[in-house]
């Protein structure tokens, strides 16, 4: 059983039996919408990062060369040129505090500033390979077969080191007060053993204080939670002392049937709400609980389709006697917005959870796609899909598609067709920088940005 945390990806899924959503019916309810959140500019400016112009490369590179094309004016924010030692393996770079990243190499560390500044470079001469990596804003933890290494993230210079494992896998980090709360996952688990747990250490000398199991554990603002399929226990991050418990009583009635398959829970948090998603065959569950007193606010049927942090929404997707919908709810648990989805035997729909936007693409029609802001639940942007392998949104109003013949990913406009840049042989990453994906072509970091957008409200995006 996977353990969920507290950076875990986004949730996809599919729908299945939906017409409605290529209406322009739009929502039931629409109070207004909260203030925008901030981003940065969408000018095309290179920003003052390490910048000289864009690589220059072919404009169709051939497989195996890697090459980028911007398309439509300047779309680089900023470049950064990496050291042999920096060049990632996928995923390679990583989220380091709200506005900063790391970059893992496969002979060194780099951090960076979210204008591209380099914060500090570390060729590292690990005793073995690179298992895992986790950041805080605080400190940077490399995991390897053997130990656990905790660095500065100001500085890149080592504080501690602790042991490892080769079973365990390191899944997320967060600093709390001066304890740092680390999630593992232990691999290869029998019946009846823990499959997750966090330890707590001094944050400062690596000396441990406290470890708890459960089936599934995330590190929230107040401390670390842990999951088993019957009770939710939250830990004080210093002490370790339970603060609260909640027995969700999950609705399944699963008394007397077969325990086939095990229910699966996971979670994530938004604002001060712990969000819980429950599991079982033929049944999903999200409950919203205040994450520092455990009082329920939420208890839904339905499977949670993203947390958008900038948007402050919780989207689920529910089924009922009338049909489908999806809906949006705050941190507190309040529907801010419905969406029917109109129920016919032919349509289906495919919904994934991108930066700024749901993406719905039918297959009924072929190639028609729309963007739902998650804030309002209003459409954005409707047209025709690219050919090629549908990745998922930059944006509201452009998508990101892979050709596999050759390697080739392409940022498209979904109100035009058009295209607006593409790269060869790169790994990229669109989870780390707001408004950005960040590419990693030969040695080169790009952070290239998204179209310029408006919502339908006029609000800048």
């Amino acid at each position: 059983m996977a353990v969920a945390t507290a950076t875990g990806a986004l949730l996809t899924f599919v729908l299945v039996g939906m017409a409605g959503i290529w209406s322009d019916t739009e929502p039931e309810a629409e109070p207004a919408p909260p203030p925008d959140v901030a981003t940065a500019e969408q000018d095309g400016s290179p920003g003052t990062g390490p910048q000289a112009a864009p690589p220059v490369l072919d404009e169709d590179g051939a497989a195996g060369s890697p090459s980028f094309t911007c398309r439509r004016g300047e779309c680089v924010r900023w470049s950064a040129t990496l050291d042999a030692d920096l060049r990632p393996l996928p995923p390679g770079v990583h989220p380091m505090g709200d506005d900063a990243l790391l970059v893992l190499g496969r002979g060194g560390l780099a951090a960076f500033e979210g204008d591209g500044e380099t914060r500090w470079e570390e060729a590292t001469a690990e005793r073995s390979l690179v298992l895992q990596v986790a950041t805080t804003e605080e400190e940077v933890v490399v995991a390897t077969a053997e130990s656990l290494l905790v660095r500065d993230a100001a500085t890149g210079e080592q504080v501690w080191e602790a042991a490892g494992g080769r079973d365990l896998q390191l899944l997320d980090a967060r600093r709390a007060d001066d304890v740092l709360l680390l999630a593992f996952s232990q691999q290869g688990s029998i019946d009846d053993v823990a499959t997750g747990y966090v330890r707590a250490y001094d944050a400062a000398t690596g000396t441990r204080l406290w470890t708890a199991y459960g089936d599934e554990v995330v590190l929230d603002p107040t401390g670390a939670v842990v999951l088993d399929t019957t009770e939710i226990t939250a830990r004080d991050p210093v002490s370790g002392e339970i603060r609260w418990t909640a027995e969700p009583g999950w609705r399944d009635g699963r008394e007397g049937a077969q325990d086939v398959v095990e229910p699966r829970l996971s979670a994530d948090v938004l604002a001060d709400a712990l969000v819980v998603q429950y599991e079982a065959p033929g049944v999903t569950e999200v409950l919203l609980l205040d994450a520092t007193t455990g009082a329920e606010r939420a208890h839904l049927r339905g499977r949670a389709v993203t947390i958008d942090r900038d948007a402050g929404r919780v989207v689920i997707h529910e089924r009922f006697a009338g049909g489908e919908a999806m809906a949006g709810l705050d941190p507190a648990g309040e529907r801010v917005w419905t969406r029917s989805l109109t129920l016919d035997d032919v349509c289906c729909a495919e919904v994934r959870a991108g930066p700024g936007a749901l993406l719905l693409v039918s297959r009924a029609q072929a190639g028609a796609a729309l963007t739902v802001d998650p804030r309002t639940g209003r459409t954005v942007a409707r047209g025709p899909l690219p050919p090629g392998e549908l990745l998922g949104t930059l944006g509201p109003r452009a998508v990101l598609v892979r050709d596999r013949s050759p390697s080739r990913s392409r940022g498209v406009s979904l109100e035009d067709g058009s295209e607006l840049w593409s790269v060869t042989d790169a790994t990229l990453r669109r989870d780390v920088l707001h408004g950005a994906v960040l590419l990693v072509v030969g040695d080169e970091l790009l952070a290239v940005e998204h179209p310029a957008t408006r919502t339908d409200d006029g609000g800048n995006r």
